[in-house]
């Protein structure tokens, strides 16, 4: 690959030539390897292609210009995420809420319910399987299940109505629905791998033998999520998002990226920082 061919080319260069604290070839070699697929790096690769790698000056500019372009291509993602986040307050706020939209969004956007899952994907033959198993699973108060996986994990997620409190009786089916999946752990379509559980409702019932239960299915890797807590978690990683951008756009000292952040297109997105 020829931007892979440059970039080993110039971090072998930097290296032998270039007068820079380790520190900072560690911080350059990091963006080299994050970034070689990405066109925006590419671009910066030719241009360092026909640049002086004894002139540290230059380099970094050089490097300070593809973190503002980076920047803005994730500020495009937060910004898409911060409409998302406005879309789920909605949709749990409003009692006409049909429930097949409110399950199709959190399986669309899985990142709602933890933040880290961002590529998940949704595998129906987890949740067929328990509806092949089970005949309690279509009930009131549950909207349905949803089942992300990875090479590793498969997190089962059961979406309660907005207003439902999760009960005794539900912690003891959604216990036997996740130690059913492990059951079959070494078989289609587990095939090997660990089993999460996820319980998302408005609150759960406030007695001691529902809070005994909920810490030992806790240590168990099943928990609950209520609505107000992913509304505060989407919230709190959109700030954090906001906050990253920002100390980019000062330290760089980029006029473009603080534009980018403040210009009228991104009207609202930093609002979380200022109504949480």
């Amino acid at each position: 690959m020829k931007e892979r061919e440059i970039a080993d080319k110039f971090l072998g260069e930097l290296a032998e030539k270039g007068d820079y604290e380790d520190d900072t070839l560690d911080d350059m070699a990091s963006y080299v390897s994050s970034g070689v697929q990405q066109k925006s790096f590419q671009l910066l690769l030719r241009e360092i292609e026909s640049s002086d790698i004894s002139n540290t000056e230059r380099i970094v500019e050089l490097f300070d210009q593809y973190e503002v372009l980076d920047a803005m291509n994730s500020l495009r993602v937060v910004r898409g995420r911060f409409q998302a986040i406005q879309k789920f307050e909605e949709l749990i706020s409003e009692s006409q809420t049909d429930l097949s939209d409110l399950h199709g969004f959190v399986s669309d956007n899985p990142w709602l319910i933890d933040p880290r899952w961002d590529y998940l994907d949704e595998e129906l033959q987890i949740r067929e399987e328990i509806k092949r198993n089970f005949t309690d699973v279509d009930k009131p108060g549950r909207v349905g299940f949803i089942s992300l996986g990875d090479a590793d994990t498969i997190r089962l997620v059961d979406i309660c109505q907005t207003d439902h409190i999760v009960g005794k009786q539900d912690l003891d089916e959604f216990k036997n629905y996740v130690d059913f999946l492990r059951s079959i752990r070494n078989m289609d379509p587990v095939d090997g791998r660990e089993i999460e559980g996820y319980i998302i409702a408005q609150d759960t019932e406030d007695s001691r033998e529902v809070k005994s239960e909920l810490r030992r299915m806790k240590m168990d890797d099943m928990r609950i999520r209520t609505y107000d807590d992913i509304k505060d978690i989407a919230r709190r990683s959109h700030q954090a998002f906001i906050e990253v951008f920002e100390r980019k756009a000062e330290r760089t000292d980029s006029e473009m990226l603080r534009s980018h952040l403040d210009g009228p297109h991104q009207t609202g997105i930093t609002q979380f920082t200022t109504d949480s």
